[in-house]
């Protein structure tokens, strides 16, 4: 995972980067989305833009995110993730 150009590499470092912002409660609205096949084998490519809503005081903050679904079995696993704040 990229977190605004800090990578966090594995589960548990991903999990500490997330657990560890400074925020209380954060709400995803999704704006939009696009997605597309990635490679033969099935993977997909999906980019999602947004805002994230902190509470009915603070102002949103656009975000935008892409990462690749790839097939493992009967589902998928993210194999790259990317997530900014602008």
């Amino acid at each position: 995972m990229l977190w605004d150009t800090t990578p966090c590499h594995g589960a548990t470092s991903i999990a500490e980067k997330l657990t560890s912002l400074p925020l209380p409660k954060v709400l995803h609205h999704i704006q939009g989305f696009d997605a597309m096949p990635s490679n033969d084998e099935g993977g997909v490519l999906v980019l999602v833009k947004g805002v994230l809503l902190r509470g009915e005081t603070e102002p949103a903050m656009k975000f935008v995110q892409s990462f690749q679904l790839l097939p493992d079995g009967d589902g998928y696993f993210i194999f790259n993730d990317i997530f900014r704040i602008h």
